[in-house]
């Protein structure tokens, strides 16, 4: 017993001795995988795929031969009843015409009958299809809402791609201006002490205080804001990817490198050729058009062949009845429905989904004409971004240039601690601006990327 009471404390100094492996960061493509597995979207979309499949399989079987049996068991009692037998006409026991004078109406007490039939029905035309043998445009629309859901499908997973890409470009961006807002603070808390320290000594004046106070405190908002804003994003993130969104996540610093953009005429076109939406709008086309075939095949005739086998017996015979007979019927006939006149329905069906094709056409010229208007704005907008950026970084260059200078003459006793820490704070109030805007284009980059659904792409 101590020698098994030794061995599980050993296991157990060895369990609690091993380190723990960290779980290695999150790229942005881990981020995406795992958003793309865990979608609720995605998986809505998946099963309206396969409803849709179903749905084609449903109404191509409506073409097809139909086998069915059914099993019957009556008790009877009493006479036949029909419209002519309270008149003695077609008597089934006589066989003739007669009078009710002398008639004696054969009748059965509580007789227990069987009766069994097997029945195929064959539409030999229905809706357009000969025998089956070719797709019905009911089966044809089936297939055009199918192809409308797969690229629904498509365009959803480009939501979800641009959802994950901007909550990670929030996360890491605000995570780098904390960074800085941080450095900041530090920058102005050492001037605020220096600037009293000369306020006390007579060599700056009191407002100069407050003045320092205010960056002080601007730098403290900025460091709240960034960092509950770094917070939202990496809880949004957390939640796409299928995780708590109480969880730390781990981020590897990236940072998308903007490419080099297609001309904006080329990008269109491109995108306009091989777009998912224009294809969800053209596969709308096709239903709209499969319908319109569907409405007037309504007023061909439909034919259609019966064929079935029923076969009954007396049941009593198994309580000893003498007799049992066991009638049989083999019946085969064809159905031939023609429509007449039904005071202009089908007419209006038609004309209702002529209009709908009508309006199906135009729509998809009104999409082209948004997603052209949607691209040329995201890119302009690009363009003035990076122009603001260039300006922004012109700005901070200076700055960072003049605190190198300061440094550097603050190594040679020509500029004192204050005239240091200014420097530091005027070049890291640049900064922010920067690392701002450098945010706001990247995810203009990403919007781009999202409007092409993939076409122009930020992140392979």
């Amino acid at each position: 017993m101590k020698t098994i009471a030794m061995l599980v404390v050993a296991l157990i100094t060895v369990g609690f001795s091993v380190p723990t492996v960290a779980a290695d960061p999150l790229s942005v493509q881990d981020c995406i995988r795992e958003a793309l597995e865990h979608s609720p979207l995605l998986s809505s979309n998946q099963h309206l795929i396969e409803a849709d499949r179903a749905d084609i399989m449903k109404k191509k079987g409506a073409t097809l031969p139909y086998f069915s049996t059914q099993l019957q068991g009556y008790e009877v009692n009493g006479s036949p009843v029909t419209a002519f037998t309270p008149l003695g006409l077609f008597e089934p026991a006589s066989g003739g015409v007669l009078t009710s004078k002398g008639i004696r109406f054969p009748s059965a007490h509580w007789a227990p009958v069987g009766l069994e039939e097997v029945g195929v029905t064959y539409p030999l035309y229905y809706e357009g299809s000969i025998l089956g043998l070719n797709d019905s445009p009911s089966v044809a629309s089936a297939r055009a809402v199918m192809t409308q859901q797969q690229l629904t499908q498509a365009v959803a997973e480009q939501k979800v791609i641009f959802d994950v890409l901007t909550a990670y470009i929030y996360v890491i961006g605000y995570r780098r201006e904390l960074a800085t807002q941080r450095e900041l603070l530090k920058a102005s808390q050492r001037q605020l002490a220096i600037t009293r320290e000369q306020v006390g000594l007579g060599l700056k004046l009191e407002q100069d205080i407050d003045v320092a106070q205010g960056q002080v405190d601007q730098a403290q908002q900025g460091i709240e804001s960034a960092s509950q804003s770094a917070q939202t994003f990496a809880a949004e993130l957390a939640e796409m990817i299928g995780r708590s969104s109480d969880d730390s996540l781990e981020l590897q610093d990236w940072w998308p490198k903007l490419p080099k953009l297609p001309p904006q005429r080329q990008l269109v076109e491109e995108v306009v050729a091989a777009s998912p939406a224009l294809s969800i709008q053209q596969a709308k086309i096709d239903v709209a058009r499969q319908q319109l075939k569907v409405d007037q095949t309504s007023l061909l005739p439909t034919a259609t062949l019966n064929t079935s086998f029923s076969g009954a017996q007396d049941l009593e015979y198994f309580n000893g009845n003498s007799t049992h007979p066991r009638p049989t019927l083999f019946l085969s006939y064809l159905t031939v429905e023609m429509p007449i006149f039904d005071f202009g329905q089908r007419a209006s069906a038609i004309r209702e989904s002529e209009e709908t094709l009508l309006s199906a056409r135009d729509a998809l010229s009104e999409v082209k004409l948004q997603l052209q208007s949607s691209i040329t704005q995201t890119y302009g907008t690009i363009l003035v971004d990076a122009q603001t950026l260039a300006t922004m970084q012109s700005t901070y260059i200076k700055e960072d240039r003049a605190l190198m200078l300061a440094r550097a003459q603050h190594d040679e006793g020509m500029v004192d601690e204050l005239g240091l820490a200014t420097a530091e704070v005027t070049a890291l109030e640049a900064k922010v601006p920067v690392e701002v805007e450098d945010l706001t284009e990247r995810l203009q980059y990403a919007s781009l990327q999202n409007l092409t659904a993939g076409v122009w792409r930020l992140v392979r």
